[in-house]
């Protein structure tokens, strides 16, 4: 299974537009903090599904082995713990690249 990193997901693939390159790793270190804050936040079972796809590297399949629930439907978890980790961040003022 790949692992991602847990803020790949959410930010894209770049810095955010409005940081300059020197306030690049300080801009980091806080988005992973608030990434975090807003995980610690989500429902048990989304924050479940996150944890073991991002920190454990696991594939749906697997996950659904192991908890006895259908890969399509973690999948459906996941996707909804984006969502909410995304707008938790909205909410906090950050704006991912190319977004308005």
């Amino acid at each position: 299974a790949r692992r991602r990193r847990p803020s790949d997901a959410l930010n894209g693939d770049g810095p955010p537009s409005h940081v300059d390159a020197a306030s690049l790793p300080c801009e980091r270190a806080e988005l992973g903090d608030l990434v975090t804050r807003a995980v610690a936040e989500l429902p048990t079972h989304l924050r479940e599904v996150v944890a073991l796809r991002n920190d454990a590297g696991m594939s749906f399949e697997e996950m659904g082995r192991q908890l006895g629930v259908p890969a399509s439907t973690l999948k459906s978890r996941f996707n909804a713990a984006l969502t909410q980790l995304r707008q938790r961040l909205r909410e906090w003022g950050f704006r991912p690249e190319g977004e308005s």
